[in-house]
C-alpha cells in the first residue's frame, strides 16, 4: 500500500506539472497552423522531467535501502507527499495568477 501511495503521489505531482506546462504555454496555435504537434515543446519538457524524476527516486531508493531497509518506503513516501504538496501549491498559485491577469 505504501509503494502504491508513493507512486500515486509522484504520478499526480507530475501530472500537475504537465498540466501547468500546457496551461501556461499552450501550443494550440502551432497545432492549428500545421495540423501537427510532433515537436511540441511541452511534451518534450514533460517527458524529460518524468525521466529525471524517476532517476531521482531510483537514486534515493538506492541510498535509503543501503542505509536502513526497514524504513525506506516511509521516507520515500514522505518525500513524494512533499513533492505532491509543492506541485499542488505551485499549480494553484500559477493558475490563480494566470486567470486573474487574463480577465
Amino acid at each position: 500500500i505504501i509503494v502504491f501511495l508513493l507512486c500515486e503521489c509522484i504520478y499526480i505531482g507530475h501530472l500537475l506539472y504537465s498540466a501547468e506546462l500546457d496551461i501556461m504555454n499552450p501550443q494550440t496555435h502551432e497545432y492549428a497552423t500545421t495540423g501537427n504537434h510532433s515537436h511540441n515543446k511541452n511534451e518534450s519538457k514533460s517527458n524529460l522531467s518524468a525521466v529525471i524524476l524517476s532517476a531521482l527516486f531510483t537514486i534515493l531508493t538506492y541510498f535509503f535501502i543501503s542505509e536502513n531497509p526497514s524504513v525506506v518506503w516511509i521516507k520515500l513516501l514522505l518525500i513524494a507527499v512533499t513533492y505532491l504538496i509543492l506541485r499542488i501549491y505551485l499549480y494553484s498559485s500559477k493558475i490563480k495568477i494566470y486567470y486573474k491577469e487574463s480577465l
